[in-house]
């Protein structure tokens, strides 16, 4: 960004003005010489004749200035800044576009301090540029923020990729992964034409040969994408298609029986006749989030979302709107698997100059304010998409050749991945599949599943399990521990918890679920089930924020069967005095109770118990058993 506007800026008639009346007659073929080899990027021979002028004649205006550009197109950007210095140190009243020059070339370099007073000097020259003025403000505050970023600059090391990933003569961008983190599909450019490639990590951590994505690939460009923890459903952005409804639109192509769809567009209830592009799902594949210009937008570019419908429609998108979108331009979100850390590039919020990367993490459902990625993550370049891996430890992004030459065109980009900085990490994920069956016979049995952490309303996971389904991989978050509602027909309720700790790159997990048949004859009532996610405060009978889902799953099941009759009962562990147990479980039987009344059912459907520590499930000469003890279940009354 700011190298294209130097450019503009030297190549002003301050560039093209040549005094050379005041030159020597022996220096004046040598510097119109040295304006041909500046206009033909011939920069070091430019500088080495300018250089030769200035040693005869110090005081040669024009000559310290071609030099500034000389040098500074060639990167070297402190040399110019001197030269510039010189130039303006010659007039009693430097022109106000010599101070926005050397301003430029300070910010570019950078030095912050330096460039913010160079601006100042700027505008008290009383500019007539209106525009610059306002670029001239706007830099000033970017300065300040980066001069503060380098005094405490964050931890930063990229490591490019493997030639198994990046190649020579073609660009590599866009990296996305699997959920279990084995696989990484890129977007590779060649000779004007954008294809899918994937590559498989190894044991050792490195990446296998790369190989393009045949059935996903055509003639035409597969550029920005997102793929769904399962690996079923990819979307990404097509530009200038026959199918087209605007310059760019999303497309989703989904893998059946191991085939792949033809691309499809989202159609007009996503797409407009504007841009939409680079596209983020959900791991559960549920929420897409993407970017666009269309109307509604609170700035150029906003990131929007949709969601999934149980039919397989999607909803109208929605403005993601503040504290994520600015009167500026949001780009590249990447939703990372755990669901609540957004990563994207702005050039609206505050920052150094450019796009800055930035994080914004989901408290009680709410985006909150984005945290700037600092220096020197971000610099007053631009700065634009990465992904995350699965762990959360490690950023992957693309980053353009360093050819040496300011202003010339990129050639090629190659991944690279850096380990991000501990305020910036995501919550690590692993995936298992989940398999559910019948208790007695070990059949699979279709089920609507739900998991979520108790308290913890970001985090939470719907799906219905169909027979024949054990590969699809579920995304958690490690270390949590979830709820866990399994609900069948002709099964009875299951609650039941699961913890999945971090990966160790071992063999894939299933995880299986079993529900208890109901009795065929109906004189013969089920066991007590135990409701393993109803919480109490420590020795107190009162009911825990952490028990809402739980205890609104069992006020469902007893509104969708009005005939149903439970009792309630309360059991402790063995861990004081008798009495005080048996007080405590009735009292916390009775708190679910009350509750099922308070939510509209009928008393007279229900009962409650307290058991103290009479009834135990396990031995209490152990932690595990005592928390086995430590109860609520209900039972199912005919």
């Amino acid at each position: 960004m700011t190298a294209i506007f130097f450019m503009c800026t030297l190549v002003h008639p301050l560039f093209a003005q040549t005094t050379v009346a005041d030159l020597r007659k022996r220096d004046q073929k040598a510097f119109e010489e040295a304006k041909d080899l500046v206009k033909f990027a011939r920069f070091p021979e430019a500088v080495e004749m300018l250089s030769g002028i200035l040693s005869s004649n110090p005081a040669f205006y024009d000559g310290l200035v071609l030099k500034a550009e000389a040098l500074y197109r060639s990167g070297k950007l402190e040399e110019a800044a001197e030269s510039m210095e010189d130039a303006i140190a010659m007039k009693e009243k430097p022109d106000d576009h010599d101070l926005f020059t050397l301003a430029r070339i300070y910010q570019d370099i950078p030095a912050p301090r330096k460039a913010v007073n160079a601006y100042q000097a700027y505008l008290d020259s009383n500019p007539e540029n209106k525009r610059r003025v306002k670029i001239a403000e706007d830099a000033m505050a970017q300065m300040k923020y980066l001069e503060e970023g380098m005094r405490h600059p964050v931890s930063f090391a990229p490591e490019k990729l493997g030639e198994s990933v990046n190649s020579k003569e073609f660009s590599e961008y866009w990296p996305s992964f699997s959920a279990d983190g084995k696989y990484m599909i890129f977007t590779r450019g060649a000779y004007g034409q954008e294809d899918f490639y994937m590559s498989e990590r190894k044991a050792d951590g490195t990446w296998s040969e790369a190989f393009p994505i045949n059935a996903l690939n055509t003639p035409q460009n597969e550029g920005a994408h997102s793929i769904s923890a399962d690996g079923s459903f990819i979307v990404f952005t097509g530009c200038n298609r026959r199918d087209g409804l605007g310059s760019c639109d999303l497309f989703y192509v989904i893998q059946r029986d191991g085939n792949w769809s033809e691309p499809e567009n989202f159609g007009s209830g996503i797409n407009t006749s504007g841009w939409e592009g680079q596209p983020s799902l959900s791991a559960d594949g549920r929420i897409l989030y993407f970017v666009s210009n269309r109307s509604g937008s609170i700035g150029g570019k906003d990131i929007w979302m949709t969601e999934k419908n149980s039919d397989g429609t999607w909803t109208a998108p929605e403005n993601v709107g503040e504290p994520i979108n600015t009167t500026g331009d949001e780009q590249a979100p990447f939703l990372h698997f755990d669901g609540i850390h957004l990563y994207f590039s702005s050039n609206g919020h505050p920052g150094f100059g450019g796009s800055d990367l930035y994080v914004s993490e989901k408290e009680f459902g709410k985006w909150q304010k984005p945290e700037h990625f600092g220096y020197p993550i971000n610099t007053q370049e631009e700065e634009g998409a990465l992904a995350v891996s699965p762990d959360g430890k490690y950023a992957y992004f693309a980053r353009g050749e360093d050819t040496g030459v300011r202003l010339s065109a990129v050639q090629n980009h190659d991944i690279y991945k850096f380990a991000l900085p501990e305020d910036y990490k995501a919550a690590e994920v692993v995936t298992t599949a989940l398999v559910v069956i019948d208790k007695q016979s070990g059949e699979a049995v279709p089920a609507l599943l739900d998991l979520y952490v108790p308290g913890d309303e970001d985090i939470r996971t719907e799906f219905r399990y169909q027979p024949g389904s054990t590969s699809r991989p579920i995304v958690l978050h490690a270390g949590r521990t979830y709820g866990v509602h399994a609900d069948a027909d002709g099964y009875a309720f299951y609650s039941g918890q699961l913890t999945l700790q971090p990966s160790t790159g071992g063999e894939d997990r299933i995880d299986t679920i079993a529900l208890e048949p109901l009795p065929k004859d109906e004189t013969v009532a089920p066991g007590p089930v135990v409701l393993k996610n109803i919480f109490f405060e420590t020795g107190s009978a009162s009911l825990d924020k952490r028990s809402d889902v739980e205890l609104g799953r069992l006020v469902s099941l007893l509104e969708r069967d009005d005939t149903l009759r439970i009792e309630i009962r309360g059991h402790t562990d063995h861990v004081g005095q008798p009495d005080d147990n048996l007080n405590l479980s009735r009292e916390r039987a009775k708190a679910v109770y009350q509750y099922l009344i308070d939510q509209g059912i009928a008393p007279g459907r229900l009962e409650y118990a307290g058991f103290g520590e009479t009834m135990p499930v396990a031995p209490n000469d152990t932690p595990l058993g005592r928390q086995l003890n430590r109860r609520t279940e209900f039972l199912i009354l005919k």
